[in-house]
């Protein structure tokens, strides 16, 4: 953990973050179909609402469907003509997961770019279970999205070039996954504070992205993890209180961000040109992190995804197949009660009041806390 904080701090002094304002060397997102999930708070609702502010269509899939409402309204007070999408979308729960990708490939042609945002840190005693009897860390962060990614695949084909970016954690180097017990059904051991489920959760996400660009490599869909910093999304909220008084009076403000500066990387990965033909490797602070590509091993990315199939019920081979869409929606019934009425779709113009829009962004986004479960 101390080699984490050190690591984090060596980087993040001297940084300048990106500026939002310069869309320069960004790719167009302008009508594009963007899905976010956990939108709803920290770093989704940032990442929201810049891709609103540059014209995206966005799908906010979310597990808390009032506060995602909430947010919606108070983007669409800002850009009045917002293409925003609200979709149920609970993560520990796989049915929920496929109901989810049915609504997406029923209402729209294509997706664009997918954001694997929504996050839980778990710190309890024991190990959590889901209702499908996952452990809950790997549910949410990884299986959940996993299990949404290949289902959306061949949406994400038919709107390439294509990103798809997931969110990682430095704290992945605190414990490594055990392919052959994933889901912690043997192991006991739940590490210094219990942050061993998430952490392994977390090197999932990342062998992930890693095993799925090897995959994908003859395609134009890309594939991005990242790590975001230190942000204060009060993802800590239950650690014990002077390790929390610690982590807010020191830690944040000597290497923290706020979920602002911390999307910077989401963005990046999102939409910069530079690194649009780079695909399964390992972004933080903005810029190429070879230190944390170089521990996603591919013996143990394949395995991993191996073993995630497994719990997750899906097979690459068959969704990677022509017509896996169709046959998918053919097999589960839809609740389009789920899926919010968008407005039909106007291409926003970023005229001189965008300054004047970012700034009101800038007002919601104050003092924001993600949910501990989003």
């Amino acid at each position: 953990m101390t080699g984490t904080l050190v690591s984090l701090l060596k980087n993040r002094i001297g940084h300048e973050f990106l500026d939002f304002e310069d869309h320069s060397n960004e790719e167009s997102v302008e009508g594009r179909v963007v899905v976010i999930t956990g939108a709803n708070s920290g770093l989704g609702k940032v990442v929201c609402g810049q891709m609103v502010a540059r014209g995206a269509t966005v799908i906010m899939a979310c597990r808390d469907m009032a506060k995602a409402d909430s947010v919606s309204s108070e983007i669409k007070s800002i850009f009045p003509t917002a293409q925003l999408h609200l979709l149920k979308l609970d993560l520990s729960n796989l049915d929920s997961v496929r109901s989810c990708a049915v609504n997406i490939l029923e209402k729209f042609p294509h997706v664009n770019i997918l954001i694997n945002n929504a996050g839980y840190f778990g710190v309890a005693n024991t190990v959590e279970r889901t209702k499908n009897g996952l452990e809950k860390n790997l549910a949410v962060n990884h299986l959940g999205h996993f299990l949404l990614t290949l289902l959306l695949l061949g949406h994400l084909k038919k709107g390439s070039p294509s990103r798809i970016v997931c969110i990682g954690s430095s704290n992945y180097k605190w414990s490594i996954p055990n392919p052959d017990d994933l889901n912690l059904q043997s192991e006991v051991n739940l590490g210094l504070f219990n942050v061993a489920p998430t952490s392994k959760s977390k090197f999932c996400v990342m062998l992930f992205a890693k095993e799925l660009g090897k995959r994908l490599e003859a395609t134009q869909v890309k594939t991005y993890s990242l790590c975001p910093g230190l942000v204060d999304t009060g993802l800590f909220e239950n650690f014990p209180w002077l390790l929390r008084r610690f982590w807010n009076t020191v830690l944040m403000n000597i290497v923290g961000a706020s979920p602002t500066q911390g999307a910077e990387t989401v963005m990046y990965c999102a939409l910069r040109k530079e690194c649009s033909q780079e695909s399964g490797k390992t972004y933080r602070f903005a810029r190429y992190w070879p230190e944390a590509d170089a521990d996603m091993d591919e013996d143990l990315a394949k395995k991993v995804w191996t073993a995630s199939e497994k719990l997750a019920g899906v097979k690459f081979e068959e969704v990677n197949s022509n017509g896996f869409d169709r046959k998918f929606l053919r097999k589960y019934k839809s609740n389009s009660n789920e899926l919010g009425q968008g407005q039909k779709v106007i291409p926003m113009i970023l005229g001189p009041a965008y300054k004047n829009k970012v700034a009101a962004l800038e007002s919601i986004y104050t003092n924001d806390k993600m949910d501990l479960f989003i």
